[in-house]
């Protein structure tokens, strides 16, 4: 008789590549927390929330980083979990770029900061 091995067994979920997607989707879901408490920190509504698109780039971070997670985990050969994974880091770091930046322009901090900032959110979401 004939041993089948478990679905567990078959699964990447513990393996080098899932152990990775999985901790860049919690590194998402840390910058999405991150970016919730700077907005908080600076008081902003809303709307400001929106229109600095730390909003939207937070939404869209955390759903595509936590499926690209998910996919990863269980699918480390899929090329479609990895790309969803790094569209969900680009966007919540955009997403964290704009509070911080708002707390770096209320703590006087040095212009090439900012700039560095500025330029990261802008280059960081069109990937």
């Amino acid at each position: 008789m004939t041993s089948v091995p478990s679905r567990r067994s078959r699964t990447a979920a513990g393996t080098g590549a899932g152990v990775v997607g999985g901790l860049v989707g919690a590194g998402v879901v840390v910058l999405t927390a991150l970016t919730v408490a700077g907005s908080l920190a600076l008081g902003w509504s809303w709307g400001d929330a929106l229109e600095s698109f730390a909003l939207s780039n937070g939404l869209i971070g955390l759903s595509f980083g936590v499926c690209g997670a998910v996919l990863t985990w269980h699918r480390p050969r899929n090329a479609v979990g990895w790309l969803l994974l790094a569209g969900g880091a680009c966007h919540a770091v955009a997403a964290f770029c704009a509070p911080l930046a708002g707390l770096l322009v209320v703590g006087e901090a040095p212009t090439w900061l900012l700039r560095t900032v500025a330029t990261v959110f802008v280059y960081s979401w069109p990937w």
